[in-house]
């Protein structure tokens, strides 16, 4: 853990994320509900994980949390497919409507200025997880 965890990451998954990726990939930090935006960027190409010739509307989106001193700016691996990428933003509306607080983990990426990357696994606040892995939330 980065940050105060408000009671939402426990140990169990802290051990869980070391198994897994090791001791030094991983990072857990806890943020505010309100200053974190979803955004997200649209294209239509092929998706590199279907059918060559199948042409669809791509997401690249992140998560970007006003913070000081430095912001956090959690993006994903890949652009997702429309299904995917509306998962996740029912899953994140879910999660943190009426929550104080946030918690994501990632892989840190080079700093920008005032603002650090991170590529993102999971998220979770008091009403659960959800993690790009399948399986990933929890042991």
């Amino acid at each position: 853990m980065i940050t105060d965890d408000y009671g939402i990451v426990k140990e169990v998954d802290i051990i869980h994320d070391i198994k897994k990726h090791g001791r030094n990939l991983v990072r857990w930090q806890c943020f505010p509900v309100n200053s974190a935006k979803l955004s997200y960027t649209k294209w239509k190409e092929n998706d590199p994980q279907g059918p060559s010739d199948e042409i669809v509307d791509l997401y690249d989106y992140n998560i970007l949390v006003k913070g000081k001193p430095l912001n956090h700016f959690y993006y994903d691996r890949r652009a997702r497919t429309k299904f995917l990428f509306s998962l996740f933003q029912k899953v994140w509306k879910r999660l943190t409507k009426n929550q104080q607080y946030f918690c994501i983990n990632g892989e840190p990426w080079e700093p920008e200025g005032k603002t650090q990357g991170w590529v993102w696994n999971k998220i979770q606040t008091k009403k659960g997880c959800f993690s790009i892995f399948t399986g990933d939330c929890g042991p």
